[in-house]
């Protein structure tokens, strides 16, 4: 029971869908807010439905995961309810249960893949650049420190040569 909670709790969209039968067995929260569908519009809906134009490479897809268990593909885009297309990334896992045969697929829109991207990119070069503004920091620390100590060593001897 508790893997069923975690599927349907899970952060990124999930999908089981019985390919052979063209239908969606189950969305996830995050799938329903994905694609803009009340659950019950969404299980009204065939499978191929909601992958549009990519619904060769759904096929394609869901045969190779099918025959080797598990797959991935950044091939596939689903279609949102107001008609808008989503390019997503999906690994996927099939499972017989109870004699269907279903696959499991876990879906990323590709604009949230890329935006962790370019967050990873600017977290390394902000970073990178706090560790040479602290070498940065160093060195002036140093060279203040040295130029005190030649001025006062210079000042002791200015000192000392007046006596």
């Amino acid at each position: 029971m508790k893997y069923k909670q975690l599927f349907h709790q899970n952060l990124d969209a999930g999908l089981i869908i019985a390919p052979i039968e063209n239908h969606i067995i189950k969305a996830n929260l995050a799938a329903i807010e994905l694609l803009g569908f009340a659950e019950k519009e969404l299980y009204e809906l065939l499978a191929s439905t909601l992958f549009g134009d990519t619904l060769v490479h759904l096929i394609t897809f869901t045969q190779q995961v099918m025959e080797k268990s598990r797959g991935w593909t950044d091939q596939l885009s689903l279609q949102h309810k107001d008609g808008s297309c989503i390019s997503i990334d999906c690994n996927a896992v099939h499972i017989n249960e109870s004699g269907l045969d279903v696959v499991v697929m876990m879906i990323q829109p590709a604009a949230v893949i890329a935006q962790r991207q370019i967050d990873t990119i600017a977290r390394g070069n902000i970073e990178g650049g706090l560790l040479e503004w602290k070498r940065v920091e160093k060195l002036f620390t140093d060279f203040e420190q040295r130029n005190e100590l030649i001025l006062n060593a210079a000042g002791e001897g200015i000192f000392g040569v007046n006596f």
